[in-house]
């Protein structure tokens, strides 16, 4: 075997990636240590969460879009919160969130993270539950910062990752598990683009149809105004988010934060965002055709963070479980990847590291990290001997 090529299986590498992991785990306890001993004082995004819950059982659902409402609500149930999480979800996403609101805080939030996270080691993992497969999906510095965050990172990654691997063996539950993927519709720009590529129709019908059911369920929970309630806000809740771009930008691994954090006008970043969405659905129809949802399941999640313009730290579960889907794709079919490929996969694993806690802070890398794993990765799939042999 060529020597310039990294086999997972060699002592060598093997070794660089046990220390890899052995990084990844001090930098989880860490995390873990710094947010239990923050426990009374701190509001992750978990606690909005949470307040959404809590909140569609003591008052009308439709209200939680109403200006300020949310707010007010929150510093009711701590008056020792200071900020703001307003509710900028479809009302599909109060599905699964409704259940932590007969919960208390600190109970709903470990069952969210429990939860929510062994779905996302399950959607990497299954179904051959390689035990190093499942230390690395729970290692990995997105792991970690998902689970501070307490956000819907897991979920996300979940859905998107283990319906693509589904796609052939199970079309129909494939679409069931895209078609929640409604409830964060900004990361789930690319899956049509795969679905028609690969002319999945079943798996689409099954989508469309478990969409559908979700946006009829919410009616019937929390009153059928609360979609109008919904749409009439938009506009509003799109010009708060805008003001709070400079506030944010640093904590978003996209192309338009990038451009805006470099003092690109907002115009020009988002031409070059379409553009830049544009290449990556060109590039995810070639995967998609060649190669199916098994190409697709570690291309794709990459390929969102330089397609969407809106998407945050906590949302990088999914690049990490990309990441890893390929290199137990490369020891399964022996084509390790060489040293330059290790290196560049590596910084994409490392990347929310930076964002967390900037190395960097002045000067934007996401899109410099991401966009040269996402060549890595395409690359692979397209030149794949089973890429290939499904091209013919």
């Amino acid at each position: 075997m060529n020597a310039s090529l990294w086999d997972l299986r060699a002592d060598g590498p093997r070794r660089v990636a046990a220390g890899l992991m052995v990084l990844f785990a001090a930098y989880a306890a860490l995390g873990f240590w710094q947010f239990m001993a923050h426990l009374d004082v701190a509001h992750p995004d978990f606690f909005g969460l949470w307040s959404f819950a809590r909140f569609v059982h003591l008052n009308p659902a439709s209200e939680i879009y109403a200006p300020g409402r949310i707010v007010a609500f929150q510093h009711e149930l701590d008056p020792g919160f200071g900020g703001s999480y307003g509710f900028s979800y479809p009302p599909v996403h109060l599905l699964d969130l409704w259940p932590l609101g007969l919960l208390p805080y600190r109970t709903a939030h470990v069952a969210w993270i429990t939860v929510t996270g062994a779905v996302y080691v399950a959607a990497i993992a299954a179904p051959a539950w390689r035990g190093r497969m499942i230390l690395a999906a729970v290692l990995v510095p997105a792991a970690t910062i998902a689970a501070a965050y307490g956000q819907s990172g897991f979920l996300s990654a979940a859905l998107t990752i283990g319906g693509l691997r589904l796609l052939t063996a199970r079309p129909v539950v494939a679409g069931m598990v895209l078609g929640c993927l409604c409830f964060k519709p900004q990361l789930a720009l690319l899956v049509p683009v795969a679905l028609i590529a690969g002319r999945h129709w079943t798996t689409i019908a099954s989508a469309v149809l478990t969409a559908a059911a979700l946006v009829l369920a919410s009616s019937v929970a929390f009153g059928f105004d609360i979609w109008p309630s919904w749409i009439a806000a938009i506009p509003r809740m799109a010009g708060s988010l805008e003001g709070l771009n400079p506030l944010l930008d640093h904590i978003k691994p996209t192309l338009t934060a990038n451009l805006q954090m470099l003092g690109v006008a907002p115009r020009v970043a988002g031409l070059a965002q379409l553009a830049t969405g544009i290449g990556c659905a060109v590039l995810i129809w070639a995967c998609a055709r060649r190669g199916g949802g098994a190409n697709c399941a570690a291309v794709l999640p990459v390929a969102t963070f330089l397609a969407t313009p809106y998407a945050f730290v906590y949302d990088l579960p999914m690049l990490a479980g990309g990441i890893l889907l390929a290199f137990a794709a490369a020891t399964r079919d022996d084509r390790p990847f060489n040293f330059a490929e290790v290196l560049i996969l590596t910084l994409g694993l490392l990347l929310p590291v930076q964002m967390f806690t900037p190395l960097l802070p002045s000067f934007p890398v996401s899109t410099l990290v991401i966009a040269p794993v996402l060549w890595v990765l395409a690359r692979r799939a397209l030149t794949s001997p089973e890429t290939l042999a499904g091209s013919r």
